[in-house]
């Protein structure tokens, strides 16, 4: 059983339409596929509404799991607000591993989506670096384009921090008078750094939108 960690340095990266697509892929190769988004923030949370990736991910893929296990922690406004004040302590790595462990039973492949990005998580000890230790996971980047020095610089950031368990990045949302500059120069250069480039995809205003 194999475990994938796909995370971004940063919101609307393309992160969550990735997931979809590598798992349509692994079903259309015969694959039992789990999935699970290990900690969950956001305004929506502290409304009591479910996590809309996971939701998504959970009906488009006929999944039989509980949301409750596929969002095993849920940070909102409210559940913060506790933590610092030291009410209901809960032991967060626990509750993890026996959600992870319910969900990888009988799969061949659990998928893993990141936060907002590579800080998140830290609060509660959980940050994406220990998440990927703990299960025993491959780490996949996506790093959303905004200018050559920040690609460049989110890239060797995710090396740092993710270590041996980065598999490799993806640049996505390129520009397409940027493309050649990127594919000749950019991936030459994390690749030389100890960062394998798996992909470097245009911005696509079809998938934008």
């Amino acid at each position: 059983m194999a475990t994938l960690y796909i995370t971004s340095t940063e919101t609307f990266s393309g992160k969550s339409a990735l997931c979809v697509g590598i798992a349509k892929r692994l079903q259309r190769d015969g694959y039992a596929i789990g999935y699970m988004k290990p900690v969950s923030s956001g305004e929506r949370l502290a409304a009591g509404l479910v996590d809309e990736d996971a939701d998504f991910f959970k009906q488009t893929f006929e999944l039989p799991d509980s949301l409750d296990d596929m969002v095993p922690i849920g940070l909102g406004p409210r559940a913060v607000e506790a933590l610092l004040e030291g009410k209901d302590p809960v032991e967060f790595g626990g509750r993890l591993s026996a959600a992870y462990e319910r969900i990888a039973e009988g799969r061949d492949i659990v998928l893993l989506e990141g936060g907002a990005n590579l800080r998140e998580g830290y609060l509660i000890g959980l940050p994406t670096p220990k998440v990927a230790q703990m299960l025993g996971a491959s780490a996949l980047v996506v790093v959303k384009f905004n200018d050559d020095l920040q690609v460049l610089d989110d890239a060797l950031t995710a090396r740092a921090r993710l270590g041996d368990t980065l598999i490799g990045v993806i640049l996505n949302a390129i520009p397409r008078q940027r493309m050649p500059f990127v594919q000749e120069m950019v991936k030459p250069a994390l690749e030389a750094r100890g960062v394998p480039v798996l992909a470097v995809l245009p911005k696509e205003r079809l998938l934008l939108s």
